[in-house]
């Protein structure tokens, strides 16, 4: 049986992994994973059964979201911009387009014609909120808006739209410790946003753009994300504490993603200069799969 050599004596076996990888996060296809993987935690929490048309569907939702934001950054930016993903989107924006509104088109009737009308309330809900907050990056965007924080827009728009189908789907009824978890999750969303608006400082001031980190400094960035993290696992201890909730799987999720958020922002240089803070955030957000065992 032939063994693949993963060594130094094979670098262009390393290379096509490195690119293909590279791919995936320009396409966002790790937050889309990150997404999927968020529903089974919320839909495990909330005692839900998602249909996989659902599944299909956020999905898809929150892809066409984030290639939506890329490419109006990079029609706003063009070449000029620190961002490789920018410059991608900007040179195929063509094609791009073409795929939004094609897949945007099935993603509609998909959702129109397979899911219960409550789905499509919360849809209309969460895409009412993504529209304003992609009209707030093309209209304030030469502008601080104290009223328009990205960060806590894409946080709440990110949690609800994991959140809101497993509620529905498990009869609209939730619990205390229910609430603390989704308030728990929310805040560990909340700080990894801001994680990245800490870690590109540099690049968001090269090309202007704002950014938490960029409105109010690197060091209010920091304490916010520490006071976030800190909140989440105070939330963690008081369900255990008192309602010995969520179950041991579910609190090992929550104790290690609260962790790992904490070691990237505890010895930021480390990752900064191996620029491998991007990866490991958005790996963390694949471990709420490990409730699926």
């Amino acid at each position: 049986m032939r063994v693949l050599n993963i060594s130094s004596d094979n670098p262009e076996y390393i290379v096509r992994i490195r690119n293909i990888y590279r791919l995936v996060r320009i396409l966002s296809l790790d937050i889309v994973a990150g997404v999927v993987a968020g529903s089974f935690f919320a839909a495990h929490i909330m005692n839900a059964r998602l249909p996989w048309t659902y599944l299909v569907v956020i999905a898809l939702t929150s892809w066409l979201v984030y290639l939506t934001d890329h490419l109006i950054d990079g029609l706003r930016k063009g070449e000029d911009t620190r961002y490789e993903v920018h410059r991608l989107f900007y040179r195929y924006k063509t094609p791009v387009i073409l795929f939004i509104l094609v897949a945007g088109i099935f993603d509609f009737r998909l959702v129109l014609y397979t899911l219960p009308a409550e789905i499509l309330q919360l849809g209309l809900i969460t895409g009412g909120a993504t529209l304003l907050y992609l009209m707030f990056t093309i209209i304030l965007a030469g502008d601080v808006k104290i009223l328009f924080v990205k960060e806590l827009w894409i946080t709440l728009i990110y949690t609800i739209a994991i959140w809101g189908g497993p509620v529905i789907y498990g009869g609209n009824t939730t619990q205390t410790w229910q609430v603390a978890v989704m308030i728990s999750y929310g805040l560990l969303v909340l700080a990894n946003v801001l994680l990245y608006s800490y870690f590109e400082y540099d690049k968001d001031m090269a090309d202007r753009e704002h950014t938490f980190a960029v409105d109010f400094g690197t060091s209010v960035a920091r304490i916010v994300i520490v006071a976030a993290l800190v909140l989440s696992f105070t939330l963690l201890i008081i369900n255990l504490v008192i309602f010995g909730k969520p179950d041991p799987v579910e609190s090992i999720i929550l104790g290690l993603m609260t962790a790992g958020l904490v070691s990237l922002v505890s010895i930021p240089r480390w990752f900064k200069d191996s620029e491998s803070y991007g990866i490991f955030a958005d790996a963390l957000f694949l471990l709420p799969f490990l409730s699926l065992v």
